[in-house]
Parts: C-alpha cells; sequence; structure tokens
C-alpha cells in the first residue's frame, strides 16, 4: 500500500472502526455502499469502425489504467467467448452489427448483466437497436432535398459543403455530478470534444441524461453554424440506461479524443467501474430489473 501511494500521490488513511464519527452512513453499510467488479473489457475493431476512436480507448485502458483489453474484430463476434466479458467498448465509424450480433449483444446485456459502452455513431446505433428511442433524434447526418429548386453555382459547392460542418470543436455539457457515474467530479461544467453533427434522442426516463450540452451558449471554442447549435443545444452528450440484467452506456462525442481530454477520460473510466451501481425507475415497471440488479 505505501508503493501505491508513493507512486499515484494518493493518500491512504487508516481506520480502526467501520463507524463513521459523523452522522451518515457508516462504512460497508450495505443500504449506502455497493462491491465493484474487476472489468473484463473486450474492444470492437475494424470493418468500418474509427482506428482513432478504438486505438484511443486501448491506450488509455492498456496503456496508462494497465487494464487488460481484448481486440476483437465486429466481423468477428460470433466467436467470441461473451462469458469471459463485463463490457464491451463500441467506437464511432460505420458501427452497426448484423443482426446475428445484434441479438447476441442483447442477450449478453439483459440476461447476462453486460455493459456496452457505445461512441458517437455507436451511440446513435446503440440508441436505436437497443433502447428503442432513436426516433427523435436530431441531426442524423442525412440529406434532405431541398423545398424549392433552388439552383447554386457548383464554384459555391466547397462553402456550401463546409459551412455546416463541425470539424473540431468544445463544447460544454451540464454534468449530473450526482450520479454514480459523475463520481470524482465536483464541477457540473464538462467540457467535451465534438467533431461530428450527431446528436442522441432524449431518453424517456427522466434520470438517464448523465450529461446534457447546455441550452444556450454549448460551444466553447472552434466552430459551429447557427444551425448545428440550435440542434446539439440541450440535447444529451452522455446516456446511460439500465437494460434489464446489464446497462447501455452512450456517448455522442469521444471522451478518449487524442489522450489529452482528461476530464472526460474520467468519465469512460466510471462507465467501467459504476456501471452497475444506478437502478431504472421503478416508475417504469422495472422492480424486477432492478432486483435482478442487485
Amino acid at each position: 500500500m505505501t508503493s501505491v501511494t508513493r507512486i499515484e500521490g494518493i493518500p491512504v488513511h487508516a481506520v480502526t472502526s467501520g463507524l463513521t464519527p459523523t452522522e451518515g452512513a457508516d462504512l460497508g453499510g450495505r443500504s449506502s455502499f455497493q462491491s465493484l467488479s474487476t472489468p473484463h473489457v473486450v474492444l470492437v475493431f475494424d470493418d468500418g469502425l474509427s482506428k482513432y476512436e478504438a486505438g484511443e480507448a486501448w491506450h488509455l485502458l492498456d496503456k496508462r489504467m494497465q487494464i487488460p483489453v481484448t481486440l476483437r474484430a465486429k466481423s468477428d463476434l460470433m466467436g467470441l467467448d461473451w462469458s469471459r466479458y463485463s463490457h464491451m467498448v463500441l467506437p464511432g465509424g460505420r458501427a452497426a452489427l448484423n443482426s446475428r450480433s445484434t441479438k447476441r449483444l442483447e442477450q449478453w446485456i439483459k440476461e447476462e448483466g453486460g455493459t456496452l459502452i457505445a461512441l458517437r455513431q455507436g451511440a446513435i446505433w446503440a440508441q436505436q437497436a437497443l433502447l428503442n428511442s432513436g426516433g427523435n433524434a436530431k441531426g442524423k447526418d442525412k440529406a434532405q432535398a431541398p423545398k424549392t429548386s433552388q439552383r447554386t453555382d457548383y464554384a459555391d459547392y466547397d462553402v456550401e459543403e463546409a459551412k455546416d460542418v463541425i470539424g473540431g470543436a468544445i463544447f460544454a455539457s451540464d454534468l449530473d455530478i450526482t450520479h454514480p457515474l459523475g463520481f470524482g467530479y465536483q464541477d457540473r461544467l464538462l467540457p467535451s470534444h465534438r467533431n461530428t453533427t450527431l446528436v442522441l434522442a432524449t431518453p424517456q426516463n427522466p434520470y438517464a441524461t448523465i450529461a446534457r450540452y447546455l441550452e444556450t451558449s454549448p460551444i466553447l471554442s472552434g466552430y459551429a453554424s447557427d444551425k448545428r447549435l440550435a440542434e446539439i443545444a440541450g440535447s444529451p452528450m452522455m446516456v446511460a440506461e439500465r437494460l434489464g440484467r446489464g446497462t447501455v452506456i452512450l456517448f455522442a462525442d469521444d471522451p478518449n479524443f487524442r489522450a489529452t481530454f482528461l476530464g472526460t477520460n474520467k468519465l469512460f473510466l466510471n462507465s467501467l467501474f459504476w456501471s452497475k451501481a444506478f437502478r431504472a425507475p421503478r416508475s417504469n415497471g422495472n422492480e424486477e430489473e432492478n432486483a435482478l440488479a442487485h
């Protein structure tokens, strides 16, 4: 323990009793504390998934946090021994799984207690395929036919096509620091890096939006058109829902961008360790699922 505190710079204080000296929960009380399990992570890559995002997640976990990670090609998920893993990370890019893999993934989450952490396009796909709540998502990058047959000179092509692109900007979110996934944060204002126009749907579960882009002036640095700002403002940056015994955690942004956003790195790591530390609302008919979760 002494060597750990010296290397990591974390002070450790010994206790002689589980009884707290002040009013509140005692140490180890079952009503206020939950045991955490070592995460066993499989990271999906290849077959159209973002190499950058896969590499960033792998570098954070394997190199910086020294958490072992299994790499598995998206096209080879049916050969996976799912029972060995507690968490799956699905990067953005062409993230949609085929029907057989999707069915197995859903079974693994609902019945076996697995946790899916999906990023960017992976989050959009997972919300629609697993949570059935993608119907009201805004800004899905779909080309829409103009209402009028307005002509535009081809010489203006580059300018017109680029004006609504978000090439890389820093957005501000309001983070629920009372949620287990917000553990360790003291400031509700959380910056994150965004370089897509994708927007997650707001879930019906009122507790499921862990971080939400600010309603007014959400951009802190960089450029985004007024159209994109209107689409993004007030939408979820991070969503977490219990699904049967398991959990689905979605990020609209890349929390591990180039190993530089340490604040959202911590949010990603919380998704590994605290993914079972919260419950679904009882009002949604989840009494049985909540019982299974514990």
